[in-house]
Order: C-alpha cells, then sequence, then structure tokens
C-alpha cells in the first residue's frame, strides 16, 4: 500500500467512525486517537463502540481505568495476535472480553518469551505463575491491570524497588481480573528483609503468605537468598571510604557487617545525598550542603503556603525598589493629571505664547500713542486746536489699550503652568521617596501585611529565615533533630527524613 493509499484509508476509518458515532466531541477522539496503537486508525472504530458504551464516560476514576485496560492490553494484542485465539478485535464484543484474553494470553507465555521480556520464571504450577521482572517493560508487562507503582509509565519507583530488595510477581490462573488477588507483587527488602504483599489494587494484603503452598512459599524465599547474596557481593567495598556513610556508621554504631547494608539512593533530600539503612532512611550533608538545603526547604515552603504563613514580620522585608517600579507609572498619573496638587503655584514657568505676543504687540502700541500725544502737546500753539482732536482720539485708544493690556495680562498669568521637566523631576523625586520609605507608603496607600507579600524581597525573606535557625527541626522531617559527626577534619550533619 503505498503513501496515498494508507492516507485514504486512515482518513476514511475517521470518517466512517464519526458517521457512526456523530455524538462524540473533538476531544473524545483525541482521546481516542492516542488510544489507538496501531498507526492507521485499525481500532478506532472498535475504541469508539466501547467508548459510546459509557465505560468511561462516569467519574475520572472510570476514565483512567479505561485508559489503562486499553493501553495494556490493545498494546499487546497489536503486537502479538498470534498469542490470541481470535485474531480479530470485532470478535471481542467489550473491553472485558478482550481483558480476560490479554491476561490468559499472559499466562501462556513461552520460556523464550520471558527470557526477551526481561523476566526469570521461578515457579509455576497449575494455579501460579512467578516471575521476577528484571527491566522496567518486564515489570509493566507482567504488572498489567493493576495499580502498582512499579508497572508504571515511568521507571523510577521500579529502578528504586529493584535497587533495594526482590520483586516478585505472582499471577493467579484461576481467578478472575476483576478480582484483587489475581495478580500478587511481593517485594523483600535486601536490608532487613522486610516483605511486603500488594494486591492488584496495590493495597497491602497480610494474609496472603498463609495462603500460599510450602513449594511456593520455599522458592520465593530461596530466590531471596539467591539474589541477596548475588547483591552483597556486587556491593563488597563499595561503602568504604565515604566519608557520609562513615558518619553515618559512626552515629548509629553499626558493625562492620553491617555497613553492606546501607544503600545510597537515586534521589536527594533537597540536593542532600540520602542512605536507606533498613527501614530508615538519612539526609547526610555538609555544613554547607545543609545550608543549601534549608534554602530550599524554605523556598519550597514559600510556594506552598505564602510568606505570610511563615509568621514572620513582613515590613522588614519590603522591597523599595519593586515598589517603587510598581508604583511609578501611578505616580506619573497623578502629577500630569492634577499638578496642582504637588507642586507649588509660585515655581510656574510656561504660559501661553499667543496671549503673551498679544500683550507685548499691546504695549509696543501704548507707547507708540503716548509717544505721539507727547509730540502734539510739544508742536507750536498755532497748530494746537487742529492737533486736539487728533490727541483726544490717541487718548481714547490708549486708555482702551491699558485695559486690554490689564485682561491680557490676568490672562498670561493664568496660562502660566509647571513645565515637563519640573513635573517629571517632582515624580523622580516622589518615587525615591517611596524607594527609601516602602512601607510607610504602602500603609499611608491603606495596605497592610496581605498586600506586603506581593513586595517581600524574596532572597532576603529565604535568609532572613534560615538566619532565625531551625535547620534541624525544617531538614529532619521524622524527629526534628540535627546529628553532627566529625570525619577526617569535616563535620557531616544528619537528619532522619522518614
Amino acid at each position: 500500500m503505498n503513501i496515498v493509499e494508507q492516507t485514504l484509508l486512515i482518513e476514511s476509518r475517521m470518517s466512517d467512525a464519526k458517521k457512526k458515532f456523530g455524538n462524540l466531541n473533538m476531544y473524545d477522539w483525541q482521546f481516542l486517537d492516542r488510544l489507538d496503537p496501531s498507526d492507521n486508525h485499525k481500532y478506532l472504530m472498535w475504541l469508539a463502540g466501547e467508548y459510546d458504551k459509557g465505560t468511561a464516560k462516569g467519574t475520572d476514576t472510570e476514565q483512567e481505568k479505561f485508559e489503562i485496560d486499553v493501553k495494556e492490553t490493545l498494546k499487546h494484542f497489536h503486537r502479538y495476535p498470534e498469542k490470541y485465539a481470535e485474531r480479530d478485535i470485532y470478535q471481542y464484543k467489550s473491553l472485558k472480553d478482550l481483558v480476560k484474553a490479554f491476561q490468559q494470553a499472559q499466562l501462556n507465555i513461552s520460556k523464550k518469551e520471558l527470557k526477551r521480556t526481561g523476566a526469570k520464571k521461578v515457579y509455576e504450577d497449575d494455579s501460579y505463575l512467578v516471575v521476577v521482572p528484571t527491566t522496567h517493560e518486564a515489570s509493566c508487562f507482567y504488572g498489567a491491570g493493576t495499580k502498582w507503582c512499579t508497572a508504571a509509565e515511568k521507571d523510577g519507583h521500579f529502578n528504586n524497588y529493584s535497587k533495594k530488595g526482590v520483586l516478585l510477581y505472582i499471577l493467579n490462573k484461576n481467578l478472575p481480573e476483576d478480582d484483587p488477588l489475581y495478580k500478587i507483587a511481593l517485594y523483600k527488602q535486601y536490608a532487613g528483609g522486610k516483605e511486603t504483599y500488594y494486591d492488584a489494587t496495590d493495597k497491602t494484603v497480610s494474609d496472603i503468605k498463609a495462603a500460599l503452598t510450602p513449594e511456593l512459599e520455599r522458592t520465593v524465599q530461596v530466590t531471596f537468598d539467591v539474589m541477596k547474596g548475588a547483591w552483597k557481593e556486587a556491593r563488597k567495598g563499595l561503602n568504604y571510604g565515604d566519608p557520609r556513610i562513615e558518619a553515618l556508621v559512626q552515629m548509629l554504631d553499626l558493625e562492620d557487617e553491617e555497613v553492606d547494608e546501607i544503600i545510597e539512593e537515586e534521589w536527594t533530600q533537597y540536593g542532600m545525598p540520602v542512605f536507606q539503612y533498613g527501614d530508615w532512611e538519612y539526609a547526610v550533608a555538609t555544613d554547607e550542603e545543609a545550608d543549601e538545603a534549608h534554602w530550599e526547604y524554605v523556598e519550597n515552603l514559600i510556594d506552598d503556603i505564602g510568606v505570610s504563613g511563615l509568621g514572620f514580620n513582613l515590613e522588614w522585608y519590603v522591597d523599595g525598589d519593586q515598589v517603587a517600579d510598581d508604583w511609578h507609572s501611578a505616580v506619573e498619573e497623578w502629577v500630569y493629571d492634577d499638578p496642582g496638587n504637588y507642586l507649588d503655584e509660585d515655581d510656574k514657568e510656561e504660559f501661553d505664547e499667543d496671549i503673551f505676543n498679544e500683550l507685548t504687540e499691546a504695549q509696543e502700541k501704548l507707547v507708540e500713542y503716548k509717544e505721539r500725544v507727547d509730540e502734539l502737546y510739544n508742536k507750536d500753539s498755532s497748530s494746537w486746536a487742529r492737533d486736539e482732536k487728533e490727541i483726544e482720539r490717541l487718548e481714547e485708544e490708549a486708555d482702551e489699550l491699558e485695559i486690554k493690556i490689564e485682561e491680557l495680562e490676568e490672562e498670561l498669568e493664568d496660562s502660566r503652568d509647571w513645565s515637563d521637566e519640573q513635573k517629571d523631576n517632582y515624580i523622580e523625586s516622589y518615587v525615591d521617596d517611596i524607594r527609601s520609605e516602602p512601607v510607610s507608603f504602602l500603609q499611608d496607600m491603606g495596605y497592610g501585611d496581605e498586600e506586603f507579600e506581593k513586595y517581600i524581597n524574596q532572597d532576603d525573606f529565604i535568609q532572613g529565615v534560615v538566619d532565625e535557625g531551625y535547620r534541624g527541626e525544617n531538614l529532619a522531617s521524622y524527629d526534628g533533630h540535627e546529628h553532627e559527626e566529625q570525619i577526617n577534619g569535616t563535620w557531616y550533619f544528619i537528619y532522619r527524613i522518614n
């Protein structure tokens, strides 16, 4: 089949499915598309039919179970159709039928398949199949249909459990898949030998051991002994020379033969290396590392409950720069909208240029009129009679100009304003005051502790909390105790965390 034909097939299958199940929305189709293990919508119609029955339309839990069951069963069916009595998906009238077929296919795995999937078959009879998964893939394969974290998509839990003990999956061939005991996970720790049984729902069960056959129980113990022996052999000498482990040994007062049971975890506690001894877990750090861990602890605590939840005086940690920057635009708006509320009237510099020009022109005309009147008064008396009317006219116009000049002077005074430079200088001065006295400003604005939180300098605040002490109480989540041990001149601080 060429690319064009393949594309047409995919589109046709999607179109047919949408026609038949027109009540499903875009998100439903996206969800179903993710569950189809084929690359050509081979199972889309069947999936839509199961989904449309309401299997996954109830609670979030029901939808999650539907997704898990489909992913596990349909992926296996698609990959290994030869292991199923019916190889046509449409022969399975329900997801439940496919799950049953899937369980049967799991129990009928060949030795070759066991080896290929990364698991050790340690026991099998008419009732039980017991395997030890040695890879995450195998753990998912044999843990399919359960809620075990070791069979989850991510491999972190499987790797962690496998590192510290033996993990066995006990499959009961005679129980239906809806029985929580149809699959049992047994985890037995190397250090201390503690064993825990989990049913398919991931609940611990205490009475399952009594139900096991003596032969099966012996197999479990032998498997554990063999694997622990290999584990101890591989670990010989690994811990010696590590000053952190030496500090822990010194604190716990352990014997030499007990040192090998200390296991360094792959994860850390706020950056501090973590070690397990039996059921106990300890974080071990230098003084500097412990301080850094304490900082991270406080930082995470702030993320959870906020700075106000720690009960410290927030006024001490208000960031003046942050307050000033946050309020700068508001101050600018206040001053430009109503400068008279902030600036001194006597400091006005600017005025209306048109009024000024008109005033200047009127003043110049008035001078001209008065000079002309003086000239006429100083002429020969013979012309006095003739010039009297002109003098009278000029004096009247001069009187009118004086009135106009007085009015223009008042208008000019009213038009005076502060320059943008004056306003900007005042704004910067105002903002500088906010920066130097942020708490007073916020209080004047009616703000309290809850509002202060917005303006806290988090680094300064964290440092303030750290400086108060309480490192041991915070880092030792089990008992709040900080233990000190000196190894080769270096102090190590130990915190029990479980």
